[in-house]
């Protein structure tokens, strides 16, 4: 496919208020129909006395209680990681384990092809992993380049920071940077999704000179975000207030307490195999009150990028439940470079999982152009 000339786009054709019966702002609506967040927080969970099970299964079906991830399946569930010691597999583009220590933190990674290969980094958003990105992996180390997804701040089982503040936006660009550097590589492709992208868009717009290419999947230049949510004739305040009701103490809790109807409901659209992965990784208090972090940590419009002048496709789901058309359609107003729009029709906000095999070709087709 040819290289799209600078600030070309497609029009998306999304109505206004979809995000009104988007699953995003059902979980919210679920919590304000079981009380006020606040009150909900400073007391203790509520009782399971009366015989309800407070563990949830499968994926289809209702009810509440706290989520117990490990009693989603009775089967192992396919972490999609090759752990075979044969040395072909390097080349094949088998996804295999790895991990990088920056600072104090070890970070768990998925990573695929030669590791003396052209660089990529893949962030993943939330409330996911790196297993977001398993099919890219094969794709892009089946291609030779060395692909990497790491399980981020807050996920990772040894990078787990308790404390806000330990969640903004420098920080985690820090960690993006330290990995690439206990790789030894000076310049590389950045890809994210989700907290992902609004991660790999700072990176560019702070340390450009670093990258090849930039390749972001749903998540708008966070300027056009802005923009959008100031926009009286837009909806996307509305669309990106929908963890609000969350972020507060004890706001975890919380979601899982909305049991299977409530964080389940949040992957509408993927594979119900991996909802159920998704889940057993980050389903427990721990690591989703870490992942909110992010958020109250930094917002996400009030983080300042600036233009970017790195070469950058963005992929958008047309039927995005958290980010909308003025938003998408705003991005190629900051970009000064070389820019190509993909919008995705009938594709919610799991970009990297419902079209795994149709993104990790248009991200191959990019990191080869540059």
């Amino acid at each position: 496919m040819p290289k799209l000339p600078a600030r070309h786009f497609r029009r998306l054709h999304v109505p206004v208020l979809r995000a009104l019966l988007c699953p995003l702002a059902a979980v919210a609506v679920m919590a304000c129909a079981t009380g006020d967040m606040d009150d909900r927080s400073a007391s203790a969970p509520p009782s399971m006395d009366d015989g309800t099970a407070d563990t949830m299964s499968g994926v289809a079906g209702g009810g509440g209680g706290l989520l117990d991830p490990g009693a989603a399946l009775d089967r192992e569930l396919d972490d999609g990681l090759d752990d075979s010691d044969d040395s072909s597999v390097v080349h094949s583009g088998a996804v295999r384990r790895t991990s990088f220590e920056v600072g104090p933190y070890v970070f768990d990674a998925r990573h695929a092809g030669p590791e003396d290969g052209e660089l990529v980094v893949l962030l993943h958003g939330f409330p996911q992993t790196s297993y977001c990105y398993r099919e890219a992996l094969s794709v892009l180390g089946e291609a030779g380049y060395h692909a990497v997804a790491p399980d981020l701040r807050g996920y990772s089982e040894q990078a787990r920071p308790t404390e806000v503040e330990d969640y903004r936006i420098e920080l985690l660009v820090g960690d993006v940077l330290g990995i690439v550097g206990a790789l030894g590589v000076e310049r590389f492709h950045l890809v994210g999704h989700d907290w992902g992208g609004v991660i790999a868009w700072k990176v560019a717009a702070d340390h450009g000179a670093r990258l090849h290419s930039l390749t972001v999947l749903s998540t708008p230049h966070i300027d056009a975000l802005r923009a959008a949510e100031q926009d009286p004739s837009s909806d996307q305040a509305m669309r990106s207030a929908f963890l609000d009701r969350f972020t507060g103490e004890g706001g975890a809790r919380s979601l899982l307490a909305l049991g299977e109807s409530g964080l389940r409901l949040m992957y509408t659209g993927i594979d119900p195999d991996d909802i159920e992965y998704y889940v057993s990784q980050v389903g427990n208090e721990e690591v989703l009150d870490n992942a909110l972090n992010y958020r109250r940590a930094n917002g996400i419009s009030p983080i300042e990028i600036g233009p970017i002048a790195v070469d950058t496709l963005y992929v958008h789901g047309a039927d995005d439940q958290a980010f909308g058309p003025d938003a998408a359609a705003g991005t190629a107003d900051h970009i000064d470079a070389d820019y190509r729009f993909e919008s995705l029709e009938g594709v919610n906000h799991w970009v990297p999982d419902i079209e795994a095999q149709l993104v990790g070709a248009w991200i191959l087709q990019h990191v080869q152009a540059h």
